[in-house]
């Protein structure tokens, strides 16, 4: 059998081809630089671990110090970072040929927790302690809080005069968006501690009207049937 004669123009533009190919491989790895940066929390200036840095196409999580590294092509971006527990924020970043080595910062505002706490009434309650976790708050004159929310557990508000009131994390959790941010206020309202009873004759057994009958400061007076009722107070 005869072989058929090789085409010298055909290996020329195959070999062409081919170098071009990787010449082009090349240059896109020449044009991406590397940006480093660290993620901090906003308030403590803590390392924040796990985060989320997009941009371009690119991701990076931080390592156990708030640590990223991720290749960009030459020019601005705009970076997206996110971690669990915070507001998710966008920083802009110009990445040129000289600028390898160079360092970016960015601080991550913890999710805050904002609600109100109100009576069987509406009405603002003042003084109520709300906890989550080992962080505690006090309702102001509108009956309103404010902490910190990093870390969602279950929350708890009491007040005097009141039944407490758990708030389970779930619950919570549902109260914000993606980005970290509240949608709305988480609103409470707490029933009033009450002690009911009746006042009776120990002999005969019938109930006795107009009895006074108190409790620290509260002080309530038996009705016809015999029956009282005054609020609980701490």
């Amino acid at each position: 059998m005869h072989s058929m004669p090789r085409n010298p123009r055909m290996l020329y533009v195959t070999a062409a081809l081919v170098l071009a190919l990787v010449v082009a491989a090349a240059g896109c790895g020449l044009a991406s630089t590397k940006l480093s940066g660290n993620v901090l929390d906003a308030v403590t200036g803590a390392p924040v671990a796990d985060a989320l840095v997009r941009a371009a196409g690119q991701s990076a999580r931080t390592d156990h110090q708030g640590e990223f590294t991720v290749r960009l092509g030459e020019g601005t971006h705009d970076l997206a970072v996110e971690a669990p527990g915070y507001v998710q924020q966008t920083v802009t970043a110009t990445v040129g040929a000289t600028s390898s080595g160079d360092s970016l910062e960015v601080r991550l505002a913890p999710r805050r927790l904002r609600g109100v706490v109100r009576d069987e009434a509406g009405a603002p309650i003042e003084g109520a302690q709300v906890a989550l976790a080992d962080l505690v708050a006090q309702t102001d004159e509108s009956g309103g809080f404010d902490l910190a929310a990093a870390i969602l557990s279950a929350l708890t508000i009491s007040s005097d005069c009141h039944e407490p009131v758990e708030v389970d994390a779930s619950d919570l959790e549902a109260l914000y968006d993606a980005s970290g941010g509240q949608a709305k206020a988480l609103e409470v309202t707490l029933e009033p501690r009450v002690i009911q009873g009746i006042v009776t004759d120990q002999f005969s057994g019938e109930p006795i009207p107009d009895v006074s009958v108190r409790l620290g400061s509260e002080t309530a007076t038996t009705g016809p049937d015999g029956r009282y009722q005054l609020l609980a107070c701490a």
